[in-house]
C-alpha cells in the first residue's frame, strides 16, 4: 500500500514549528549575537575625536579639541590642544596648551583598555612659548553597555616649569557618539587650575 502524504503537516506554518521548540534551544543564539554586538564598539572602535568646554566657576573658562588614532593592541598617536581663558574685573588673559604623543596599548581586555606613551608638550601665551617632554598614560573602563569611565594623566615639563595634567570623565554612548562629563586638573610650575567640563566624543 502506498503511504498517503501528510499535507496537513507539510502546510504547517514555519513560525509554529519554531515556536514549538524549547526555549533553551533558541535563547543561546540570542546570547551569542548580543555578546558580539557589545564587544564590537569597545574592542574595535579604539580611535576617538573629542571636543570639550568647561569652567572653574571662578573666572576661568576652558575649551579643547583632541584626537587619538589607536591600533588595537599596538601603537597609536594622540594629540590635543586646550585653551584656558581668565576673565576678571578689567583683566583678561589666555593661554594655549597642547601635546603630541606616541602611545602603545599595553592592556586590552573585554571591559578594560590601557595605554602608555611619550611625546612633547607645548604652551603659548601673551609672553611667549615653551615646550618640553611628556609622559602619558590612560585607561578606559566599560561600566555598562552604554557607560564608560576614562582616566588620563600627563607628567613632564614646560621649559623650566614642571607640568602635570589629570583628567577623569564619564561618557554615555549614543551609537558612535558619546556625551562626556568630567574634571580637568592642571599644575604648571605650581599654579593649579581645576575645570569641570562637558563635551562630545566620536569613536571610530
Amino acid at each position: 500500500m502506498i503511504a498517503q502524504p501528510n499535507f496537513e503537516a507539510a502546510n504547517q506554518p514555519v513560525y509554529e514549528s519554531v515556536a514549538s521548540l524549547p526555549v533553551n534551544e533558541i535563547h543561546p543564539i540570542g546570547q551569542v549575537v548580543e555578546h558580539v554586538v557589545l564587544e564590537d564598539w569597545f574592542q574595535n572602535q579604539t580611535s576617538t575625536l573629542w571636543a570639550t568646554i568647561g569652567s572653574d566657576f571662578d573666572g576661568i573658562t576652558s575649551g579643547g579639541l583632541g584626537a587619538r588614532l589607536q591600533a588595537p593592541g599596538s601603537f597609536g598617536l594622540e594629540s590635543s590642544v586646550m585653551t584656558l581663558r581668565e576673565s576678571f574685573d578689567g583683566y583678561r588673559n589666555h593661554l594655549w596648551i597642547g601635546d603630541v604623543n606616541l602611545t602603545y596599548e599595553i592592556l586590552n581586555r573585554q571591559n578594560v583598555r590601557g595605554r602608555v606613551g611619550l611625546g612633547v608638550n607645548w604652551l603659548n601665551d601673551a609672553w611667549g612659548g615653551e615646550a618640553g617632554f611628556n609622559l602619558t598614560a590612560g585607561i578606559d573602563l566599560r561600566l555598562t553597555d552604554r557607560v564608560t569611565l576614562a582616566l588620563e594623566g600627563d607628567v613632564g615639563n614646560l621649559g623650566d616649569a614642571d607640568f602635570f595634567h589629570a583628567r577623569v570623565n564619564a561618557a554615555r554612548r549614543f551609537e558612535n557618539v558619546e556625551l562626556m562629563l568630567g574634571v580637568d586638573h592642571f599644575n604648571i610650575g605650581g599654579t593649579e587650575v581645576n575645570s569641570v567640563f562637558t563635551g562630545m566624543q566620536l569613536r571610530f
